[in-house]
């Protein structure tokens, strides 16, 4: 349960991800739209989200995901799970985060920056589990993650 909030805090909060470079591209390039209460995540175990429509339908396709914030991502979903990788963006649209999924698992290596684009976290997960990690301090100063704060992402 620990794990899922951590994810969901990075996903969600931060709504998690990668380099500031220039934001997406105006208008929506084709994707499916999705305001926050057009669709749900919801946890199939520890570490697998499924995204539904408003019917409860699982998702599948190129879509933006729109969050309560302004904050969107756009994501490769089948059958409701990330597939590939996961970008985020402020609501200015700065590039915020980047996450790789395979079979709607954290895969690779997430990454996640500040709307200056400072790097804030990165960590390499490995088939949903937390492997390794750095966090940036305020300061700039990077700081590697201790194990016992992997096995807790984990547990």
């Amino acid at each position: 349960m620990k794990k899922i909030t951590i994810i969901l805090s990075i996903l969600l909060f931060s709504s998690l991800f990668a380099g500031c470079q220039s934001g997406i591209p105006a208008g929506n390039n084709g994707l499916k739209v999705y305001e926050f209460r057009e669709y749900s995540k919801t946890f199939l175990d520890d570490t697998t989200v499924v995204v539904k429509d408003e019917s409860g339908k699982n998702i599948t396709g190129n879509v933006k995901l729109v969050s309560e914030s302004g904050v969107y991502s756009i994501s490769k979903l089948k059958d409701g799970r990330f597939q590939g990788i996961d970008r985020e963006y402020y609501e200015s649209g700065k590039f915020k985060a980047e996450a790789p999924f395979k079979n709607g698992k954290f895969h690779g290596l997430i990454k996640e920056y500040n709307e200056s684009g400072k790097m804030q976290y990165q960590m390499l997960y490995e088939n949903g589990k937390a492997v390794s990690g750095y966090h940036w301090d305020s300061s700039g100063n990077k700081i590697k993650y201790t194990s016992d704060e992997i096995f807790n992402m984990n547990n």
